[in-house]
């Protein structure tokens, strides 16, 4: 079949240019590519080094970036340039892109156990512009201090699904710390506001993060029943820190709740 007479077809099909777009995106696969979005007038850059990892990308922004541009948008509107922030959970580095770029006089601290997805943090935060306020942890945030397993779901770079549950599937060992302990230990700031999304390990981290949230003024935590965690027990938990709840998005079956002190 000649090429004139594929594209004639593709065309009556109306599958052209969807058809067009597709190989054109893979051409660019061949050396890496960068997708840049825009939230709140701030751009974030993120690399990907495979076709399937730019598809992911490339889809999560089509779809509102997963869902959650609304949260994204006033998690950024709630942060004051002298904040230091904590990202529990960061991926590849949306949160943290973002808020980087708004802290300029505080800290981001990006905490991402999975080897892949602390090297392409790494690379987007640099993508977007490091303003040296970005750190990068390379462990996962719990209730106690050791080795765990971190359960990997697919091999896509930047897919969002791994977590620290014993589900018996493949895995691999990562440090993991106390929040509180580790702080301590490395002489950090304490947190003002915190971003937790860790696949269903909220009560480990808020069980380890007890003097992070006496000072903190901001949570937003993504909460994840179907891994058997309880949306009124996280929100009780806040509460007795202080906090006063408020329900955001929700994303299929995860909610997202933004808690709060001082009436802010």
């Amino acid at each position: 079949m000649g090429a004139a007479y594929l594209e004639r077809a593709l065309d009556r099909a109306g599958l052209l240019e969807p058809t067009s777009r597709a190989y054109n995106s893979v051409l660019r696969y061949r050396n890496g590519a960068t997708l840049a979005t825009e939230v709140g007038g701030l751009t974030a850059r993120f690399h990907t080094e495979s076709a399937p990892e730019y598809a992911h990308v490339r889809n999560f922004w089509m779809d509102d970036l997963g869902g959650e541009r609304a949260v994204l948008e006033r998690f950024l509107a709630d942060l004051e340039p002298e904040d230091v922030v904590y990202d529990v959970g960061a991926n590849v580095g949306t949160y943290t892109c973002f808020a980087q770029q708004v802290v300029t006089e505080g800290r981001v601290h990006a905490f991402e156990p999975h080897p892949e997805n602390a090297a392409r943090l790494a690379d987007n935060v640099r993508e977007t512009g490091d303003r040296g306020v970005t750190r990068i942890h390379r462990v996962a945030v719990s209730d106690d201090s050791g080795t765990v397993s971190l359960a990997v779901g697919g091999s896509i770079v930047g897919k969002g699904t791994h977590n620290v549950l014993d589900n018996g599937g493949s895995s691999i060992p990562v440090d993991a710390e106390r929040l509180d302990a580790y702080i301590e230990e490395r002489g950090l700031r304490w947190p003002d506001v915190l971003k937790i999304d860790v696949e269903g390990a909220e009560d480990q981290v808020l069980e380890g993060a007890e003097r992070a949230l006496e000072g903190a003024r901001l949570v937003y935590v993504e909460v994840h029943p179907q891994h058997g965690v309880s949306l009124a027990g996280v929100e009780s938990r806040l509460e007795d820190a202080g906090f006063a709840i408020e329900p955001m998005e929700v994303r299929g079956s995860q909610p997202f709740l933004r808690a709060s002190k001082g009436g802010e």
